[in-house]
């Protein structure tokens, strides 16, 4: 429907690059699970001369175990009040770990 409207860009807005990056439960996440569906809707937008862009995002300590399946990780211990969970802080390890999986939700993205 947008793209029927004479839209020139859709900018897909917070992805997450891995589940524990994930802010809530219905949020984007790039995936192999997920790939072909993003696939197919990249290949329909570009078809229609439509230029698709992607925000690729981990939100760090604002989330839950509930919500993202483990503690939540950040740069230092943090806790955004009753909905989240306090997160631990992560070391070099951790932090490598998560720009790599930018960089491979990057790759997957393209």
């Amino acid at each position: 429907r947008l793209i029927r409207g004479g839209v020139g860009t859709i900018i897909l807005d917070s992805v997450c690059i891995s589940r524990q990056g994930k802010s809530h439960s219905l949020q984007l996440e790039i995936n192999e699970e997920y790939i072909s569906s993003f696939r197919s809707l990249v290949r329909h937008v570009k078809e229609e001369g439509v230029v698709l862009g992607i925000r690729l995002t981990h939100c760090g300590a604002k989330t839950s175990r509930a919500i993202c399946g483990e503690k939540p990780v950040s740069s230092s211990v943090i806790n955004f009040g009753k909905d989240f969970d306090q997160s631990y802080p992560f070391d070099s390890y951790g932090a490598e770990e998560i720009v790599l999986n930018f960089k491979h939700a990057a790759e997957q993205a393209e």
